[in-house]
């Protein structure tokens, strides 16, 4: 007599497969999202020390006035030494800037920086556990709690 299993029996395990297939996927995306905050957090301490070295070299930090995102490829620009009215010496701090891993909606990077007195702020936002927007200066960081629809 030839055994086979039951439909309940194929059903159950079907189920369980399903189950464990949803935490496994549900895992994956939360790494997924902490591994593009660390790399901003990388990428971003990275340009503050390409920015704090052009200090060093220039007394000022880098004079780019736009807080849009085109302000980041001026940023680009006079931190590669393409921009040899800002870099007058064509040094290259970071030959390319990063950009944000999404790099959509309010996911990317802004650098302000304020002639009066010298300072500049990098703008982005982190996604783990929720969208956080983030400020890091030249000698500090804070955070902005926002939450997105």
């Amino acid at each position: 007599m030839k055994k086979a299993y039951t439909l309940v029996e194929l059903l159950i395990v079907i189920s369980i497969i399903a189950l464990l297939s949803l935490v496994a996927f549900a895992s994956l995306n939360q790494a997924r999202l902490q591994a593009r905050d660390a790399k901003r957090w990388g990428d971003l301490y990275q340009v503050r020390t390409a920015i704090e070295t052009f200090k060093s070299d220039y007394e000022h930090y880098p004079p780019v006035e736009d807080s849009t995102p085109d302000g980041w490829q001026k940023l680009k620009a006079v931190l590669s030494g393409e921009d040899r009215t800002l870099n007058p010496r064509g040094i290259v701090y970071l030959r390319n800037l990063p950009y944000d891993p999404v790099n959509q909606n309010q996911f990317v990077y802004t650098y302000l920086y304020d002639p009066r007195i010298d300072k500049y702020e990098i703008h982005f936002y982190t996604e783990h556990p929720q969208p956080v927007e983030h400020i890091l200066g030249p000698d500090y960081q804070t955070q902005r709690d926002f939450f997105f629809a």
